[in-house]
């Protein structure tokens, strides 16, 4: 079976370089635009289910996917971004107001493995245990069905999960490259034992100038 994910849309709060998590916020005009223009581009492929995560900015982009498909959109919990907790909401001169906030901020995008979850947060570790449950899930459907052809629109940092996950590195390696850019896509091929990453975050449907700043993650 084929697993095509997709990053949501470009979001008012991702234009304010602002941390979202599973707080939500709507696209913007972009954000759309690049939906519309993902649709295009995969408008050959014949779906079979279509999957979002639970919030609002993956729920909007999968429909702008699956227009005209005739597919019910199944929400998927496991799907949600990594839950950033207090740090939710806020913007990196926000959450580092002390030596502690700052040294675990950076630690989360350029030293993963040093990362300890802020109050209410979710670690990798957890986050890669959902990662596991979507893998296990189209496993089993490919045994039922190998020629199925299922598309998820999830986030950033859960993609970086799968991958993590399906490449078998350790979470010193989460944030290598690709980027996971808005509507990238991310193709695996998949059957009942076995993961194989066939597309990484490619972006080239969208023809984007992207510049990545290292020390806060955030494209701009």
């Amino acid at each position: 079976m084929e697993l095509y994910v997709v990053r949501h849309g470009e979001t008012q709060l991702n234009r304010q370089k602002v941390l979202q998590g599973t707080t939500d916020s709507p696209l913007t005009e972009k954000g759309i635009s690049q939906a519309q223009r993902t649709t295009q581009a995969l408008s050959h492929i014949k779906f079979d289910q279509v999957i979002s995560s639970n919030l609002g900015r993956a729920i909007h982009t999968a429909k702008i996917l699956s227009e005209g498909r005739g597919k019910e959109i199944i929400i998927d919990e496991n799907a949600a971004e990594m839950n950033f907790g207090v740090w939710q909401g806020r913007t990196k001169e926000e959450i580092c107001v002390d030596e502690e906030s700052t040294q675990n901020y950076f630690a989360y995008f350029q030293s993963p493995e040093k990362y300890k979850p802020c109050e209410g947060a979710e670690s990798f570790e957890e986050v890669i245990e959902r990662a596991k449950s979507i893998f296990d899930r189209m496993k089993k459907l490919a045994k039922e069905n190998p020629d199925t052809k299922v598309l998820l629109v999830s986030h950033g940092a859960f993609i970086k999960a799968m991958l993590l996950y399906a490449k078998g590195n350790e979470i010193k390696d989460y944030w290598n490259e690709p980027l996971i850019t808005n509507l990238s896509v991310t193709l695996f091929e998949i059957d009942e034992e076995n993961i194989r990453l066939i597309k990484d975050a490619d972006q080239s449907h969208l023809d984007e100038q992207l510049v990545y700043v290292q020390e806060s993650g955030y494209l701009r």
